[in-house]
């Protein structure tokens, strides 16, 4: 497997294209530019912190840093899906969602 080379001019090239985009949501009235602006920054800043984060962690090379972080992920994606949910989860499904991790940790 190769590593995706994803140097800054080219995270520069899509912020300009999604700049583009809302150009053209601007002109034809779409009543969305704000919200993309918003969400296409709050996603380079995300995705660029994450990437700092992981470079650091895989860097580190021990499997117990790598193991608490894809722990502490996996629940805070676990916790943002049952914070969205706008009807609650009955039945095995909170359960399922709290032992998924667990299984996947136990797999490492």
């Amino acid at each position: 497997m190769d590593v995706i080379d994803l140097a800054w001019w080219k995270l520069a090239m899509a912020a300009g294209m999604i700049v583009l985009l809302s150009i053209f949501t601007l002109i034809g009235r779409l009543g969305v530019t704000k919200s993309l602006l918003i969400a296409s920054l709050r996603t380079g800043i995300q995705l660029a912190l994450i990437g700092l984060v992981l470079e650091a962690l895989f860097a580190s090379s021990g499997l117990h840093w790598i193991a608490l972080m894809a722990l502490v992920m996996l629940l805070v994606a676990g916790r943002e899906v049952m914070a969205r949910q706008q009807h609650r989860l009955t039945g095995a499904g909170p359960l399922v969602l709290a032992l998924v991790p667990c299984f996947c940790l136990r797999l490492l």
